[in-house]
């Protein structure tokens, strides 16, 4: 039988989420962002509240572009924002497998690298390596005084 699993992982921004599943194959116009939470629908009635969704008719009519589990959706997919910022999955047990929420977050935090380049006005480069997305950044440097280190950090 299908139910909600909910996985916590370490997504932090919204707009880094979407265009993460987009690039797992779901079409922006699929996916719905609200500010207050919103009922996720599952198998057999469940119910569950998040604030990025994507709804089960069109995942079933797209299972195999996004690497569903089967091709009978049970429930929709969903984002729920915590009161720290973070954001934690709703996914249907039967059509999501760990490894997909996992490359998905990490689609986030390249996405969310990006933005920050971007922001910072900083040129980069996105290649795949082993099926892994790698960005490769030309970071302006300082001088610095001797016997000081500079170092580097991504948090996501």
């Amino acid at each position: 039988m299908s139910h909600f699993l909910k996985m916590t992982v370490d997504l932090t921004d919204p707009e880094s989420i979407v265009n993460s599943l987009t690039r797992m194959g779901v079409d922006r116009s699929a996916i719905t962002v609200h500010q207050k939470p919103t009922t996720l629908v599952g198998w057999s009635g469940q119910t569950r509240q998040a604030n990025i969704i994507v709804r089960k008719q069109w995942l079933q009519e797209n299972a195999k572009k996004v690497g569903m589990n089967g091709y009978t959706c049970y429930a929709d997919l969903g984002f729920k924002e915590n009161e720290d910022g973070t954001f934690e999955a709703y996914v249907d047990d039967h059509n999501f497998s760990v490894e997909w929420v996992n490359k998905m977050a990490t689609y986030h935090h390249v996405e969310k690298a990006k933005a920050e380049l971007e922001n910072r006005k900083i040129k980069y480069t996105e290649t795949i390596e082993d099926g892994k997305p790698v960005i490769t950044a030309n970071l302006p440097f300082r001088k610095l005084n001797s016997g000081h280190q500079q170092t580097l950090g991504f948090s996501g």
